[in-house]
């Protein structure tokens, strides 16, 4: 019977091609009709829009997980890599801030801007250097790793109980607090924003052209070829378990009116959702896993509505990333939106329309948890209307900023958290966890303490979750089976 895994998500599909190299019969049970999961794009009217991945950490061979992508096929010896410098430019004109890659270089151009910063941004590019070496773990961190967290420890503690917000507030320059304020969410700790930027520094943290679809179709055939089975559109509603023999164990799932029988069951869709979905009764401190009880109180879901355009205009010369001030706010689910972020697609190939360079694809993103809003907009039948509302929105702020843009949006695309629940089976449509200050990684176990044959993986396990994580788990859960 072999094992059964739900969702061919980054987590699935790594357990999946681990358990086949091991020679287990596996098969993947996914809801959608293709693979990723969370790690998703698109195409609208010949634009392709990206969903999912912004960088991929790993994508240097000098770090941990760039032989789970290497042994994935995520990746390969001809796969391009973008890396354009800067990776995020905030503000205009000669008040522009921009974040380079090169310490050297960044350190530089941020003096020259903001001479009154010059501590702190003395401080930010030492800091930096230290996290050059603090790659995502696979198993643990490296010596070198670990004796840059000592010398840092000073700047560690401190970043580990402040928030990002309170981190750039220091900073006089407003284009330095916006620039630095759109590199990782509001909520999370400045620990994450460091751990980011050292990322990028280290020469980690590339783009693969083809972005989240191309690289999960590699995983996909990657896995089928190794002689595993995917079944799309097949959902799983429910694990199936047996307390005949004094134990509990897992057997394998219903799908509708389907049994499919297993030797063992891993759980790698979103575990906030499949927790309470999942199981006849809900694990956690009753059924001998208060673990799940953790999760659930302790999770704090990183939202966001991508609005993607696609436009009739050249933006080559833009960076990948622009976060910018709006002449005039606006109003979206309660908030007040001052500025924007977009990312930009249009150096990569395949990406727009037509002739090379003459149209762009970009994607805008709103950080905050308005599933509540989107959940009451469908309720009351203006789901649609209100999303063409904020589509308007931001259109209108984007013409505002770079006159270059006016009148050039063709196609437009609105995914909000209730496009990714339906899709993904997203709870809350979130696609991490905020690690928040003054808190430890939360990290949850890879196999279920009351019930035997019954394992987990996906970004959820730790925080904050994201493609590093669904590959590390997907790995560490595959080395359990026997």
């Amino acid at each position: 019977m072999g094992l059964i895994i739900i969702g061919a998500g980054i987590a699935g599909l790594t357990a999946g091609i681990y358990a086949r190299l091991k020679g287990i019969d596996t098969q993947i049970i996914e809801m959608h009709s293709i693979p990723g999961g969370n790690c998703t794009s698109w195409k609208r009217g010949g634009y392709t829009f990206e969903g999912g991945m912004h960088w991929l950490t790993g994508s240097s061979a000098k770090t941990p997980l760039h032989k789970i992508w290497l042994d994935t096929g995520a990746i390969n010896a001809g796969t391009k890599f973008f890396a354009r410098d800067p990776f995020i430019t905030a503000g205009s004109g000669s008040d522009a801030v921009s974040l380079y890659r090169d310490i050297e270089r960044l350190k530089e151009h941020l003096l020259g801007v903001s001479p009154e910063d010059a501590s702190l941004i003395g401080r930010l590019c030492t800091d930096i250097k230290h996290f050059t070496f603090i790659s995502a773990p696979v198993d643990g961190f490296p010596p070198r790793a670990i004796w840059e967290v000592v010398k840092s420890l000073p700047s560690f503690a401190w970043l580990s109980t402040h928030s990002v917000p309170e981190y750039t507030a220091r900073f006089k320059n407003p284009a330095i607090r916006l620039a630095l304020n759109n590199v990782v969410g509001p909520g999370f700790s400045a620990l994450s924003l460091l751990f980011t930027l050292g990322c990028f520094a280290s020469g980690d943290g590339l783009y693969p052209e083809g972005g989240s679809i191309e690289m999960v179709r590699r995983m996909a055939e990657r896995f089928t070829s190794l002689g595993g089975k995917i079944r799309y559109n097949c959902r799983a509603d429910q694990v199936l378990l047996d307390t005949a023999a004094g134990s509990t164990q897992a057997w394998g799932i219903r799908s509708g009116d389907e049994l499919i029988q297993a030797d063992a069951v891993l759980v790698t869709s979103d575990m906030r959702q499949a927790i309470d979905s999942l199981f006849a009764q809900p694990l956690g401190k009753e059924t001998g896993d208060a673990w799940a009880d953790k999760l659930r109180s302790r999770l704090r879901p990183v939202v966001s509505t991508f609005i993607s355009l696609g436009l009739k205009t050249g933006l080559a010369h833009l960076p990948d990333k622009v976060a910018f001030y709006l002449k005039e706010p606006f109003e979206y689910a309660g908030k007040k939106i001052e500025s924007l972020f977009f990312n930009n697609y249009a150096s990569y190939p395949g990406y727009a329309p037509g002739i090379p360079g003459a149209a762009s694809s970009i994607t805008i993103s709103i950080s905050g948890d308005t599933w509540a809003y989107w959940n009451k907009c469908q309720t009351n039948g203006s789901y649609a209307e209100k999303k063409q509302e904020l589509a308007d929105k931001v259109i209108k702020a984007l013409y505002a900023a770079f006159p270059e843009m006016a009148g050039t949006a063709e196609v437009q695309d609105v995914a909000t958290p209730q496009s990714y629940e339906r899709y993904c089976g997203t709870w809350h449509g979130s696609w991490m966890t905020i690690w928040e200050a003054g808190k430890g990684q939360a990290r949850y176990p890879l196999k279920s303490p009351s019930i035997e044959n019954l394992f987990f993986a996906g970004q959820r396990l730790r925080t904050p979750g994201g493609l590093p994580i669904a590959a590390a788990t997907g790995y560490q859960v595959a080395e359990l089976f026997k």
